[in-house]
């Protein structure tokens, strides 16, 4: 019972923030470059729940100052699943997002050869699992897209989110 009340007390502060720098991003006219990372192996891709954001998603935040989208791609697959990414990971696309009069910028690496240390923890992260391709929650819809773009071959996408 009380870890259900922090649970929730944790999702509507952080919902709350969120939506707070979402207010600041839509009046100052900032430019957000992010990085998402698609974990896949054999018919499976790791997908997250965050503790502020609807629905299933791909591992992934901000870019750092003075880091590549590549280490920022394999650094937030480290915090946000315990993932190290040993094999190369491949830049499937740059992709914009301006719903709710935000400019998002997001780079889509993917990567098949990883490991994970499933005792690494993330405040932000409330549950990840390796989830078959062939049967995505209908709230990772946009995850379903990319997998069929980056196994039709495709690479150096530039689109909308």
């Amino acid at each position: 019972m009380i870890n259900r009340v922090i649970n929730k007390t944790r999702f509507v502060l952080l919902n709350l923030a969120y939506r707070i720098f979402g207010l600041r991003w839509r009046l100052m006219g900032t430019i957000n470059i992010g990085v998402r990372i698609m974990l896949l192996r054999g018919d499976t891709v790791v997908l997250v729940r965050h503790s502020y954001l609807p629905g299933w998603l791909l591992p992934g935040g901000g870019v750092k100052k003075l880091e590549t989208l590549e280490q920022a791609a394999r650094r937030e697959a480290l915090e946000e699943v315990g993932a190290t990414t040993t094999g190369p990971v491949h830049l499937l696309g740059v992709f914009s997002n301006f719903a709710e009069r935000k400019s998002d910028h997001v780079a889509l690496f993917v990567c098949e050869e990883f490991t994970i240390d499933e005792s690494v923890h993330s405040w932000e992260i409330l549950q990840w699992c390796h989830h078959p391709i062939g049967r995505l929650p209908k709230e990772a819809r946009r995850v379903g897209d990319k997998i069929e773009l980056y196994r039709s071959g495709a690479r150096g996408v530039v689109g909308k989110w």
